[in-house]
């Protein structure tokens, strides 16, 4: 899937607003396109100084984590709308990481489970008792397992990565937007179907 105009002067982010912008004048928005919208336009560090042009210059977590939960879902390892930071969470995202970015980088897979929830389609779930715990910065997996039961999705972004085409849709979406062409075939073929 690719949003019309997208190129290095108009980043796919904005192509994917004109795009979501023209189909509401028309009426043909879906809630498809919703996610769509939100996920080319997550709110990543972006800085040459720490990415290269393999993430285009952006911090891969987020995606990177999204692709893990999507492959949770298609592997029927994740069910239910709770997605909690377990091992097969963790060793998903790791997996993408050591695939998608240089050797030398190290990664907290707690930053983007944390941080997603400034997306507002990601929100975080306090064990009983620690929601005001929510309110500060988790950046250690043992704060985040004694404060953080896990985290939910909204309903209609949990229904439509549920399925097979939605999923693959928002896949390429995360792929085209935050990921260089050249290793496309290379997360590609790290997916579960």
């Amino acid at each position: 899937m690719s949003f019309p105009d997208a190129s290095p002067r108009h980043p796919p982010g904005l192509a994917a607003l004109r795009w979501v912008c023209d189909g509401i004048i028309r009426g043909e928005n879906t809630m498809l396109d919703k996610y769509k919208f939100a996920f080319a336009n997550l709110n990543v560090n972006r800085s040459s100084a720490w990415w290269d042009a393999k993430t285009c210059y952006a911090a891969p977590h987020k995606p990177l984590m999204l692709f893990s939960v999507m492959d949770l879902m298609a592997q029927k390892i994740l069910k239910d709308n709770l997605v909690q930071l377990n091992k097969y969470l963790t060793e998903t995202f790791h997996r993408y990481w050591r695939n998608t970015t240089s050797v030398k980088k190290k990664t907290n897979v707690t930053l983007p489970f944390y941080h997603l929830r400034s997306d507002n389609f990601w929100h975080l779930i306090a064990t009983p008792g620690n929601e005001r715990a929510l309110r500060i910065p988790i950046h250690s997996i043992g704060n985040m397992r004694e404060f953080v039961l896990g985290a939910s999705l909204d309903q209609d972004l949990f229904e439509l990565m549920s399925h097979p085409q939605p999923r693959h849709e928002l896949r390429m979406v995360l792929l085209e937007t935050y990921f260089n062409p050249k290793i496309h075939e290379q997360i590609i073929c790290l997916m579960k179907k």
